[in-house]
């Protein structure tokens, strides 16, 4: 099963660092400001402009140089500099609202049934499998077979390959004798029950 639901746990684990970054976002983190209008979002291109605002590691010294305010006039809508014309504005929009936080909250939720229903099925599983093997019954053993007549003895019981099995030697061992002289062959002294061949 983990074959099956490990690469989809990963998954969910990207997705989740991915919604982090969504949740986290905010425009001036990266040279970006908001239209007060139409809430669309504009990158701001100067290198220049931009080295003066933020540290080498990135970190926004200069917050108030990073708003739409300080790039272009709010009353008559035009550019302050010539360094505002390099913005870009996208088709993105930013809204700022908390709703994004819901989001969030429904993938834990839904990550937490996930993990619970994985493990109902996993007992549910186990219980089967146990219940399966208590109501099997157990084999029985195969039963030994008598070796037909004329058959070798089985390889490991010591018995000389030239030992036969006849009709004398039941003969014989119901007479209770156990040794003497049978037709076809005389009985082998210590294996009851069998005959040596004469030649």
């Amino acid at each position: 099963k983990w074959l099956t639901y490990g690469p989809l746990l990963g998954v969910m684990l990207i997705d989740l660092f991915c919604a982090r970054s969504q949740m986290t976002y905010d425009p001036e983190s990266y040279g970006q400001y908001v239209d007060p209008v139409d809430e669309r979002i504009y990158v701001i291109t100067d290198d220049v402009y931009l080295a003066e605002a933020y540290d080498k590691v990135g970190t926004l010294l200069q917050p108030v140089w990073i708003t739409y305010g300080a790039r272009w006039n709010t009353t008559t809508g035009l550019p302050i500099s010539d360094s505002t014309l390099t913005d870009i504005k996208l088709n993105s929009r930013f809204v700022g609202s908390s709703v994004k936080y819901l989001g969030l909250v429904l993938a834990l939720i839904y990550i937490a049934i996930f993990g619970v229903l994985l493990k109902l099925a996993s007992v549910k599983l186990h219980r089967g499998l146990t219940k399966d093997r208590l109501e099997t019954p157990a084999e029985e053993a195969p039963a030994e077979m008598e070796p037909e007549e004329g058959s070798p003895p089985a390889p490991g019981t010591g018995v000389p390959p030239d030992v036969r099995w006849g009709p004398s030697d039941r003969a014989s061992n119901g007479a209770g004798t156990g040794v003497g002289a049978v037709a076809g062959g005389a009985l082998c002294p210590w294996l009851p029950w069998r005959t040596v061949p004469r030649f």
